[in-house]
């Protein structure tokens, strides 16, 4: 599924809104609905047919391996660094100058970076599937300890957020209202559960003896994940 940043945007603001797992997740920021309307029409058509779709693509778990390596390529890094050249009609248009500003390019590829990591054979971490299929659960905290690779590369990349990239989204001219207490500190505390002593212990092992269990809160993980869906779907 291709989408353009627009979309992409959109979308993620409206799942953010609703229901996950029988949990209400209390949301201060919206978007105004209407705000493609605000851009011309040739800005609305130059988006459409942007030729830079294939690296800003809705991951599945049918297309993760091509989008994993799209947004890698060459092509996708010359487009996260210089965005606006891409849309030489409407680059000055105020609307897509904030959209397409570095900080969203950056947080975008922070996205996708936990949607495509791999343990020690190959597979998607635990995590990362979590990510592409919308299913936070207890466990997946757990299964992630037990690849040292999949750890180690989620926290380094949840300790990449920063309150300017929240900031970024909030004073968007087409959103309104603030992150709550809880999405602010989501990745950072998903980084602190897997430095955790009991995550360490789970490392490496093919022992069934070893019944370490870390406790994860479930609003902390649907936070998490509608705040992925957020930044890049």
């Amino acid at each position: 599924m291709k989408l353009n940043f627009l979309s992409l945007f959109f979308c993620l603001l409206v799942v953010i809104t609703s229901k996950a797992y029988g949990v209400n997740i209390k949301r201060n920021i919206s978007l105004d609905s209407n705000f493609s309307e605000k851009l011309s029409e040739e800005c609305i058509k130059e988006q459409e047919n942007a030729e830079n779709t294939e690296c800003m693509e809705f991951i599945t778990l049918s297309n993760y391996k091509q989008v994993c390596s799209n947004y890698k390529s060459e092509k996708c890094q010359k487009f996260y660094n210089d965005p606006l050249s891409y849309f030489p009609l409407c680059k000055n248009d105020p609307i897509i100058k904030e959209l397409y500003q570095p900080i969203g390019m950056e947080t975008l590829q922070h996205m996708y970076d936990l949607e495509c990591q791999k343990d020690e054979d190959g597979n998607l971490c635990p995590m990362s599937l979590s990510f592409i299929t919308s299913s936070p659960s207890h466990d997946v905290i757990n299964d992630t300890c037990k690849s040292k690779l999949c750890t180690d590369s989620i926290i380094e990349i949840c300790k990449k957020f920063n309150i300017e990239q929240f900031s970024y989204y909030e004073n968007l001219p087409n959103t309104s209202g603030n992150f709550t207490y809880e999405e602010l500190n989501a990745f950072k505390n998903i980084a602190k559960m897997l430095e955790s002593d009991k995550c360490k212990a789970l490392h490496v092992t093919n022992d069934t003896s070893n019944a370490i269990n870390i406790k994860s809160s479930n609003i902390l993980l649907i936070t998490l994940t509608l705040l992925l869906l957020l930044f890049i779907y």
